[in-house]
């Protein structure tokens, strides 16, 4: 990632080649300047990373170079030379707010590591404020979201005063039912796949069915509406050769109103009204009301997981922004994983994780760490008994490293489950389980399992933001232990 740009002023031209030739080796952009005029105006209309310049110059020195520099951004850093070192210049320079003093002549090794770690710093600096700034975004926009909320149901402020989607639903059910004086309905809604429809909330049925209820996409009246996208009215099931009382079972009823939840024209599920009162048949105008009530019904639905979305999204950014505060305080691999737990259980079930490194040669994984050890054969002081686990059962030699590489998890968990079910690690199948691979330098080096014996599998969204909260994390954890 470097290609930072550097400006170098130094009125000895030897000095500027020398420093120019180190730092362009090192993969950087550098503009070299013998006046320091110039190098001034340079300043003032270049995008520079860093500065490193010589204190004792004729025209303007390096001090008031710095002046110039926090003018222009006063988050650039400066690195001052001088071979007329003495403790004024130096507690001057400081209090200016240059960010390195080094004495001639330099030692090139001193200047590239106090170059890496200033460029490391502004990096970090710049990230930090990305980070602040996609904060404030977030919150603005739900800000707005909620805003819309609260202006689109003004008819119906029932709908828009809870966040809860299960409590949502039933608001919307009960409140499509008293616009249609239905006594019985429900609404379904698709799942992630796309492929079948579940009853999410329901007035006027029998929680057996509720539960139990799994309708193919295109089957039945609801998956039949699900699949066209047009809203339906049926006068009589019985004689309707589409469905002949097919619902019967559900409704008891032989008038029937199905109406899609679209957004953007994607049906995310649908809205069934059944058994109107006084035994009346649904009319055209029934259905009107209904489907001007289900758009306005999606965008509340779909509000609520964008709601959701972006609440996880920002306690994504609360943990990275947590982790990064918080890694001076962590000395340990096993500290840092315990953290990672820690934080990562906000957003989702974690009964237990392993950690392994990824060993090339023998293309196996080796078990370096493990939370929520019950589950894991460990010694009498906690620590993973390693002696009790087959190196044979963690060998992966048929997967694709390359795949991995370019951040295909799903190929990492199923062959690791595969390998791991019934073993010592993995006596039991998991309800949950992610793989998260982490790269160094572009390969495979660790491989970070979290898994949950209840609950619900991780959904795509859990996994992506594990990814990224791990990856990032750990790429947090390894510079801060090499600048250590």
């Amino acid at each position: 990632m470097r290609n930072e740009r550097i400006i170098v002023v130094d009125d000895e031209k030897r000095m500027c080649e020398s420093l120019s030739t180190l730092l362009v080796d090192d993969g950087y952009r550098v503009d070299t300047f013998q006046d320091s005029s110039e190098a001034a105006r340079a300043i003032r209309h270049g995008n520079y990373e860093l500065v490193i310049t010589d204190i004792k110059m004729p025209q303007v020195d390096g001090l008031e170079l710095l002046s110039i520099v926090k003018e222009v951004n006063e988050d650039i850093p400066v690195i001052l030379m001088t071979g007329y070192a003495s403790l004024d210049s130096a507690v001057e320079a400081i209090s200016r707010g240059a960010y390195d003093y080094l004495l001639k002549p330099v030692e090139f090794a001193h200047l590239q590591l106090a170059v890496n770690r200033a460029l490391d710093k502004r990096r970090s600096d710049i990230s930090r404020l990305r980070l602040v700034e996609e904060l404030k975004t977030s919150n603005d926009t739900l800000k707005r979201r909620i805003g819309e909320l609260n202006a689109l149901y003004q008819a119906g402020t029932s709908i828009g005063s809870t966040a809860n989607l299960q409590e949502l639903l039933r608001q919307i059910v009960a409140l499509a039912a008293k616009v249609t004086e239905s006594q019985v309905g429900s609404i379904m809604l698709l799942d992630r796949h796309r492929e079948y429809l579940t009853i999410e909330a329901a007035i006027g049925l029998e929680k057996k069915i509720i539960e139990t209820t799994r309708l193919p996409k295109g089957e039945s009246i609801a998956g039949s509406v699900a699949q066209s996208g047009e809203p339906l009215i049926v006068g009589d099931v019985e004689h309707d050769d589409r469905f002949k009382r097919i619902n019967k079972e559900k409704y008891g009823a032989a008038s029937l109103l199905c109406v899609p939840l679209k957004i953007k024209n994607v049906v995310i599920g649908v809205i069934n009204m059944a058994n109107k009162k006084h035994a009346q048949r649904f009319t055209k105008n029934d259905l009107m009301l209904l489907s001007t009530f289900a758009s306005q019904a999606a965008v509340a639905v779909d509000d609520a997981h964008q709601f959701e979305e972006k609440r996880r999204r920002l306690a994504e950014f609360e943990i990275l922004n947590e982790i990064s505060t918080e890694l001076p305080d962590i000395k340990s691999l096993d500290a840092f994983r315990e953290k990672l737990v820690d934080k990562l259980t906000r957003l989702f079930q974690i009964d237990y994780s392993i950690w392994f490194n990824w060993d090339r040669p023998t293309r196996a994984l080796v078990v370096n760490g493990v939370t929520g050890v019950e589950k894991i054969p460990v010694t009498r002081s906690g620590k993973i008994d390693l002696s009790r686990i087959n190196p044979d059962d963690l060998a992966l030699k048929e997967f694709d490293e390359d795949e991995i590489n370019l951040g295909h998890t799903s190929i990492l968990t199923r062959s690791i489950v595969e390998k791991m079910n019934g073993t010592s690690l993995l006596p039991e199948s998991p309800v949950a389980f992610m793989a998260i691979p982490i790269l160094k330098y572009g390969e495979l080096a660790h491989v970070f399992c979290l898994a949950a014996r209840s609950g619900v599998p991780y959904s795509p969204a859990d996994i992506s933001l594990a990814k990224l909260v791990i990856s990032q994390a750990a790429l947090l954890f390894e510079k801060e232990r090499s600048l250590l």
